[in-house]
């Protein structure tokens, strides 16, 4: 280490060999001629993509007008003479998304839609060197992420927009999952979705517009053990503009050392962010406030717990917590493979699983809730019908009550098709509507919506 200018000799012995060499170390400036700034080996542009508050250091390549190089200026053991902000100041221009200590250490917040610029700056003369950085948070355990899984979170391709669906299952089998995106509608419309690691999956698009919901249960899982696409949501771009990105982990239900456990009701952390996109030439405009998201407090991981469903009576509850989500097939599921005896039931819990009514439990209900869950059919609450007289000239009324995945009236998104059996010709209908004749020469009616959830039919012959 030097101390001060002047010359000293430097001696050097080994068995019996001596050898010496002088060295001058001299008091003159030296001017900083490049400063390369990189992080994870690269110098032109760093895919910060980690979990939130995680780490990574940045290094320093700097050459001098004399010759001298450093090749690490923030490695201390490069620089341990010399302390570092007297030689560089490090910058970032978002730090609420990716901040940079004295040191060069960077640490990740939050995602965002464009390169977070991190620059290195000479104290000494006006040199600089900027790192892009992408900032893009990954998912803990549990958590859902959307958008690329490195690089900037979200990414343009054309007209559309592309968002992968993954949920982290490190060292997990998942059981069951449902989880709604949530985006502008006057900004992105939902075009398609298509399964990626979980084949059979269940989705919904546009009912609401602003959502996709995806679903998933099997009982003999053996996806997971690290991030899992359940999906890939395609949105056509409709306007130009830095849009917000949401949801909701309604479900993610998992195994764990051979426990079950269950996140239920939690923001999405991870995948929340906001997206750039364009039309074309269009000028960009921000809808609402580009700024950090509020902090998401997540619900730790639970063992599945058991309330009294017996007496809430909450539609499409079989596992008894006194809520309808994924959990509630899943356990359907188990029952139909026998693993919970049907007969133990309580009388709420086996009607909630005959959703055919047909007075048994089959794979048919099972399905019919997963469909139910998924806004593709409605609980059937009352289904009523005038008594047949024969000879009667006399229109037969039938009226059914409808309700939705959350138990509130079907009043919206709703058909129902009656088929009525027994009668030959076209039918004269005064409620609803005559559609046609099944392949079995049944009628085919679709009912009229009353209101509240009541649809009605009346015909006759």
């Amino acid at each position: 280490r030097s101390l001060s200018a002047g010359t000293t000799t430097l001696q050097a012995t080994f068995d019996g060999n001596v050898d010496s060499r002088t060295v001058t170390v001299s008091d003159t400036p030296v001017s900083m001629t490049a400063a390369v700034l990189s992080a994870g080996g690269a110098a032109s542009s760093y895919s910060f993509t980690a979990t939130r508050d995680s780490t990574a250091q940045a290094a320093v390549a700097l050459t001098f007008d004399d010759g001298t190089r450093f090749s690490d200026a923030t490695n201390t053991g490069t620089l341990d003479w010399f302390a570092l902000s007297a030689l560089l100041n490090f910058s970032s221009a978002v730090p609420s998304k990716v901040k940079v200590d004295g040191a060069g250490a960077l640490t990740l917040l939050e995602n965002h839609h464009r390169m977070v610029d991190v620059t290195v700056a000479s104290m000494c003369s006006s040199l600089v060197d900027v790192l892009p950085v992408a900032a893009n948070l990954s998912p803990a355990l549990g958590d859902v992420d959307l958008g690329s899984s490195s690089g900037l979170q979200f990414q343009q391709s054309g007209s559309t927009l592309s968002v992968p669906v993954r949920v982290n299952m490190a060292g997990c089998t998942l059981l069951a999952f449902q989880v709604e995106v949530n985006f502008d509608y006057n900004v992105l419309g939902a075009t398609a979705a298509a399964a990626v690691d979980w084949p059979t999956l269940t989705s919904t698009l546009n009912d609401p517009v602003d959502e996709a919901l995806f679903l998933g249960d099997d009982l003999q899982s053996s996806v997971g053990n690290g991030l899992v696409q359940l999906a890939t949501l395609t949105l056509e771009i409709k306007q130009s503009a830095v849009t917000r990105l949401y949801g909701t982990v309604k479900v993610v239900t998992y195994v764990q050392g051979g426990q079950t456990y269950s996140i239920e009701e939690a923001a999405i952390d991870a995948g929340h962010g906001y997206a750039e996109v364009s039309m074309g030439t269009r000028r960009v405009r921000v809808l609402g406030t580009v700024a950090p998201p509020r902090a998401l407090r997540r619900r730790p991981a639970r063992r599945l717990s058991e309330c009294d469903g017996c007496s809430a009576g909450v539609l499409g509850d079989v596992n008894g917590d006194c809520t309808f989500n994924a959990n509630d097939v899943l356990e359907a599921a188990r029952v139909y493979v026998g693993t919970l005896d049907y007969n133990a039931l309580c009388a709420w819990k086996k009607q909630q699983l005959d959703q055919t009514h047909d007075g048994s439990f089959a794979l048919g209900d099972v399905n019919y809730l997963r469909l139910t869950l998924a806004r593709k059919h409605r609980f059937v609450l009352n289904f009523t019908a005038s008594p047949l007289v024969e000879g009667s000239t006399d229109d037969l009324h039938v009226t059914v009550h409808l309700a939705t995945e959350t138990g509130g009236a079907a009043a919206a998104q709703t058909a129902l098709r009656l088929e009525v059996a027994g009668y030959a010709g076209v039918p004269i209908v005064s409620a609803g509507t005559y559609v046609n004749a099944s392949p079995a020469g049944h009628w085919e009616l679709l009912a009229g919506a009353a209101g509240s959830g009541v649809y009605t039919t009346a015909r006759r012959p």
